[in-house]
């Protein structure tokens, strides 16, 4: 996968998407345990609420990436930078483009589960959490990666 340029959006919105979803899960987790008879509507609304936030954030940082253009980088010891801004201009587009659609996805699919399944619930918010915190990590790794390499 391309390195992430050091002045894009990209790793923010991810970050921030991640910080979101492991409060969200810390706050629900416990309401939604699949004993329940149903799943509140305060967590239905919070999560439509986290959706909207990230929709809107995601559309931010697509716009930041489209209206940059293709940013200048720093020439190393060796040819071909230009091709790697290139490349990761072109991965920031992908990454933030699959998000929206994604979030566009997420309340068509799942607005016709009941709430009623709490098991379905407590395990999309666990699957969530976790997915949260392998990509906070991930990207925790890449970033003392990059300054190990400076």
């Amino acid at each position: 996968m391309p390195a992430v340029p050091a002045g894009s959006p990209v790793p923010r919105l991810l970050a921030a998407e991640g910080v979101g979803t492991l409060l969200f899960a810390v706050l629900t987790l416990p309401v939604t345990t699949p004993g329940r008879a149903r799943v509140p509507s305060w967590v239905q609304a919070l999560g439509l609420a986290l959706l909207v936030v990230m929709l809107g954030a995601a559309v931010r940082a697509w716009r930041e990436v489209v209206a940059r253009g293709l940013r200048p980088v720093r020439a190393g010891a060796r040819g071909g930078a230009p091709v790697r801004g290139l490349r990761g201009q072109a991965a920031d587009e992908r990454r933030t483009r699959l998000l929206l659609a994604l979030y566009l996805a997420a309340p068509v699919v799942l607005a016709p589960v009941p709430d009623t399944w709490t098991a379905f619930w407590f395990g999309l918010t666990v699957a969530a959490a976790t997915m949260a915190s392998v990509s906070l990590a991930w990207s925790a790794g890449a970033r003392l990666g990059r300054r190990a390499r400076r």
